[in-house]
């Protein structure tokens, strides 16, 4: 059954791609600073919502409002990143 996961999302990832590709080539014709600052901003929030959460204020915000639970969120964390290596 994960086989058929994986494979069903490699054939979907693969169709995305082209997608983007297929409408990148469409909207070059505009101009090309046009489509890397489309990219440029999308790229831009993307980053800063990922790294949002790694900055101390905010992890010291989260620890004092959610107190034990913030520690079992963080105990959950580890183990699922050690579970992955």
């Amino acid at each position: 059954m994960t086989e058929d996961i994986l494979s069903n999302l490699q054939y979907n990832i693969v169709w995305i791609s082209v997608a983007i590709l297929v409408c990148l080539f469409m909207v070059q014709r505009f101009g090309t600073d046009k489509v890397g600052y489309s990219f440029a901003t999308t790229s831009s929030s993307l980053i800063q919502w990922l790294l949002k959460p790694l900055i101390p204020k905010y992890i010291i915000d989260f620890f004092t409002r959610n107190k034990k639970q913030a520690w079992i969120s963080l105990g959950g964390v580890v183990l699922a990143i050690i579970g992955v290596l």
